[in-house]
């Protein structure tokens, strides 16, 4: 014995979303934060297509100032974002 049904879908429409993006400033992603500032613009423009109610927000951390958290030479202790 079979049963059929019919499903219909449709997508939510300005549902919606909040980001937040945490990002390690530490001098072994400093590569990384570049990609990330251009990244932030693009990701809001698309994200606006599929919805009016969006928030992006952005946050920063360093890693420990000890080994093997981060580089331990005395240069990278005053200030570990910077090499």
């Amino acid at each position: 014995d079979q049963t059929s049904f019919e499903v219909q879908v449709r997508p939510v429409e300005d549902y919606p979303v909040d980001l937040y993006y945490l990002m390690d400033l530490s001098l072994s992603m400093k590569d990384d934060l570049d990609t990330i500032r251009n990244l932030g613009t693009k990701l809001a423009e698309e994200m606006r297509k599929l919805t009016s109610n969006f928030r992006l927000g952005f946050g920063s951390f360093v890693d420990k100032g000890i080994s093997p958290f981060s580089y331990t030479a005395p240069k990278y202790q005053d200030n570990p974002c910077n090499g």
